[in-house]
Protein backbone atom coordinates (compact mmCIF):
# COMPACT_ATOMS: atom_id res chain seq x y z
CA UNK A 1 0.00 0.00 0.00
CA UNK A 2 3.23 2.43 0.96
CA UNK A 3 4.35 1.53 -2.96
CA UNK A 4 0.47 3.13 -4.04
CA UNK A 5 2.22 6.48 -2.27
CA UNK A 6 5.06 6.34 -3.55
CA UNK A 7 4.21 5.65 -7.08
CA UNK A 8 1.74 8.96 -6.79
CA UNK A 9 4.79 10.93 -5.40
CA UNK A 10 7.26 9.63 -8.23
CA UNK A 11 4.18 10.70 -11.06
CA UNK A 12 3.40 14.02 -9.42
CA UNK A 13 5.70 15.15 -6.61
CA UNK A 14 3.37 17.90 -5.05
CA UNK A 15 0.70 16.03 -4.43
CA UNK A 16 0.57 15.74 -0.23
CA UNK A 17 -0.33 11.92 0.16
CA UNK A 18 -1.16 11.02 3.54
CA UNK A 19 -0.25 7.36 4.65
CA UNK A 20 -1.56 6.02 8.11
CA UNK A 21 -2.33 3.33 10.13
CA UNK A 22 -5.83 3.41 11.42
CA UNK A 23 -4.77 3.07 14.79
CA UNK A 24 -2.56 5.73 14.53
CA UNK A 25 -5.73 7.84 13.32
CA UNK A 26 -7.51 6.53 15.84
CA UNK A 27 -5.05 7.57 18.50
CA UNK A 28 -4.97 11.04 16.97
CA UNK A 29 -8.59 11.63 17.31
CA UNK A 30 -9.00 9.93 20.72
CA UNK A 31 -6.15 12.35 21.93
CA UNK A 32 -7.24 15.54 20.52
CA UNK A 33 -11.06 14.48 21.87
CA UNK A 34 -9.34 13.74 25.66
CA UNK A 35 -7.73 17.65 25.24
CA UNK A 36 -9.77 20.56 27.97
CA UNK A 37 -11.84 22.79 26.40
CA UNK A 38 -10.55 25.21 23.30
CA UNK A 39 -7.65 23.24 23.29
CA UNK A 40 -9.79 19.94 22.04
CA UNK A 41 -11.47 21.68 19.70
CA UNK A 42 -8.49 23.72 17.84
CA UNK A 43 -6.39 20.15 17.98
CA UNK A 44 -9.54 18.21 16.45
CA UNK A 45 -9.86 20.93 13.98
CA UNK A 46 -6.10 20.74 12.87
CA UNK A 47 -6.39 16.91 12.53
CA UNK A 48 -9.31 17.67 10.32
CA UNK A 49 -7.87 20.06 8.47
CA UNK A 50 -4.72 17.92 8.11
CA UNK A 51 -6.72 14.93 6.41
CA UNK A 52 -8.96 16.68 4.67
CA UNK A 53 -6.82 18.46 2.69
CA UNK A 54 -4.43 15.28 1.66
CA UNK A 55 -4.75 14.48 -2.76
CA UNK A 56 -4.36 11.09 -1.72
CA UNK A 57 -5.33 9.74 1.94
CA UNK A 58 -3.86 6.05 2.72
CA UNK A 59 -5.14 4.18 6.20
CA UNK A 60 -4.04 0.78 6.42
CA UNK A 61 -6.10 -1.77 8.41
CA UNK A 62 -9.61 -0.24 8.63
CA UNK A 63 -10.83 -2.74 10.62
CA UNK A 64 -9.34 -0.88 13.98
CA UNK A 65 -12.04 1.42 13.28
CA UNK A 66 -14.92 -0.87 14.61
CA UNK A 67 -16.74 0.19 17.74
CA UNK A 68 -15.17 3.55 17.75
CA UNK A 69 -18.41 5.73 17.31
CA UNK A 70 -16.68 8.89 17.37
CA UNK A 71 -13.76 7.84 15.06
CA UNK A 72 -15.93 6.31 12.85
CA UNK A 73 -18.19 9.56 12.47
CA UNK A 74 -14.98 11.99 12.24
CA UNK A 75 -13.57 9.52 9.27
CA UNK A 76 -17.10 9.64 7.63
CA UNK A 77 -17.20 13.29 7.01
CA UNK A 78 -12.85 12.92 6.05
CA UNK A 79 -14.18 10.63 3.52
CA UNK A 80 -17.14 12.59 1.73
CA UNK A 81 -15.09 15.54 1.86
CA UNK A 82 -12.08 13.74 0.13
CA UNK A 83 -15.01 12.00 -2.51
CA UNK A 84 -16.24 15.43 -2.60
CA UNK A 85 -13.12 17.22 -4.05
CA UNK A 86 -12.21 14.39 -6.40
CA UNK A 87 -9.37 13.25 -3.88
CA UNK A 88 -8.09 9.56 -3.61
CA UNK A 89 -9.22 7.20 -0.57
CA UNK A 90 -7.48 4.21 -0.43
CA UNK A 91 -7.96 1.88 2.79
CA UNK A 92 -7.08 -1.97 3.25
CA UNK A 93 -8.61 -4.39 5.98
CA UNK A 94 -8.23 -7.99 6.26
CA UNK A 95 -11.98 -8.27 5.42
CA UNK A 96 -13.88 -7.49 2.53
CA UNK A 97 -16.47 -4.19 3.67
CA UNK A 98 -19.40 -6.81 3.58
CA UNK A 99 -17.75 -8.62 6.64
CA UNK A 100 -16.74 -5.47 8.87
CA UNK A 101 -20.56 -6.21 10.50
CA UNK A 102 -20.11 -3.94 13.39
CA UNK A 103 -19.45 -0.75 11.39
CA UNK A 104 -21.51 1.62 10.35
CA UNK A 105 -23.80 1.14 7.23
CA UNK A 106 -22.79 4.61 5.61
CA UNK A 107 -19.58 3.55 5.84
CA UNK A 108 -19.71 -0.04 4.76
CA UNK A 109 -21.90 1.25 1.28
CA UNK A 110 -18.99 4.04 0.82
CA UNK A 111 -16.21 1.51 0.84
CA UNK A 112 -18.53 -0.77 -1.10
CA UNK A 113 -18.65 1.84 -3.63
CA UNK A 114 -15.22 1.84 -4.64
CA UNK A 115 -12.98 -0.54 -6.16
CA UNK A 116 -12.85 -3.65 -3.81
CA UNK A 117 -9.75 -5.71 -4.34
CA UNK A 118 -8.33 -9.29 -2.99
CA UNK A 119 -4.51 -8.90 -2.23
CA UNK A 120 -3.40 -12.53 -2.38
CA UNK A 121 -0.07 -13.86 -1.82
CA UNK A 122 2.04 -14.19 -4.61
CA UNK A 123 2.43 -17.72 -6.73
CA UNK A 124 5.29 -19.01 -7.74
CA UNK A 125 5.73 -17.70 -10.78
CA UNK A 126 5.02 -13.95 -9.39
CA UNK A 127 7.59 -14.94 -6.51
CA UNK A 128 10.52 -15.55 -9.54
CA UNK A 129 9.16 -12.26 -11.32
CA UNK A 130 9.65 -10.24 -8.21
CA UNK A 131 13.22 -12.14 -7.30
CA UNK A 132 14.20 -11.25 -10.69
CA UNK A 133 13.50 -7.64 -10.64
CA UNK A 134 14.79 -7.50 -7.02
CA UNK A 135 18.18 -8.63 -8.19
CA UNK A 136 18.59 -6.32 -11.24
CA UNK A 137 17.35 -3.78 -9.29
CA UNK A 138 20.47 -4.81 -6.75
CA UNK A 139 22.44 -4.85 -9.98
CA UNK A 140 23.20 -8.64 -9.47
CA UNK A 141 22.96 -12.05 -11.63
CA UNK A 142 20.76 -14.38 -9.99
CA UNK A 143 20.69 -18.01 -11.42
CA UNK A 144 17.57 -19.08 -12.20
CA UNK A 145 18.01 -22.23 -9.91
CA UNK A 146 18.75 -20.22 -7.11
CA UNK A 147 15.68 -17.65 -7.58
CA UNK A 148 13.44 -21.12 -8.40
CA UNK A 149 14.78 -22.14 -4.64
CA UNK A 150 14.25 -19.04 -2.57
CA UNK A 151 10.62 -19.08 -4.03
CA UNK A 152 10.21 -22.49 -3.52
CA UNK A 153 9.57 -22.63 0.11
CA UNK A 154 9.19 -18.62 1.33
CA UNK A 155 6.20 -18.47 2.58
CA UNK A 156 3.17 -15.68 1.61
CA UNK A 157 5.42 -12.70 2.77
CA UNK A 158 7.54 -10.56 -0.13
CA UNK A 159 9.37 -9.31 2.33
CA UNK A 160 10.72 -12.54 3.48
CA UNK A 161 11.86 -13.36 0.01
CA UNK A 162 13.09 -9.83 -0.36
CA UNK A 163 14.83 -11.07 2.98
CA UNK A 164 16.05 -14.14 1.64
CA UNK A 165 17.04 -12.69 -1.77
CA UNK A 166 19.45 -10.40 -0.06
CA UNK A 167 20.99 -13.16 2.39
CA UNK A 168 22.09 -14.74 -1.03
CA UNK A 169 23.21 -11.49 -2.47
CA UNK A 170 25.82 -10.97 0.58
Amino acid sequence: IQAIGNHVLSVKPTAKVIYVTCEQFVNEFINSMLSKGAESRERGNQLRQYYRSADVLIIDDIQFIIGKIAVQEEFFHTFNELVSKNKQVIITSDQHPKQLTTLQDRLKTRFQGGLVVDMVPPDYETKIAILKVKAMNKRTIVPDEVLAFLAQDSGDDVRTLEGRLTKVIF
